[in-house]
């Protein structure tokens, strides 16, 4: 007997959730890779960065003030 329209939607939103499980998985365990201009890279993790030393900066842009976050970067 197929499954009955309840039944595949209770699916369909199991298989939606797993999805969505497994991509959040995906993105917390990436990664952030500089490259300088002549070829040497350092990849650094979340909690690298999360380490890292933060800064604000605030500057002009063409007229209204903006505010730029970040973090430094380790020497190359």
């Amino acid at each position: 007997m197929p499954p009955s329209p309840c039944q595949r939607k209770r699916h369909f939103t199991a298989l939606l959730i797993a999805c969505v499980c497994a991509l959040i998985g995906v993105a917390t365990a990436q990664t952030l890779t500089i490259t300088t201009v002549d070829g040497h890279s350092t990849s650094l993790s979340a909690a690298q960065i999360a380490a890292a030393t933060h800064v604000t900066v605030t500057a002009d842009d063409h007229g209204t003030p903006a505010k730029f976050e970040g973090f430094r970067s380790p020497p190359f």
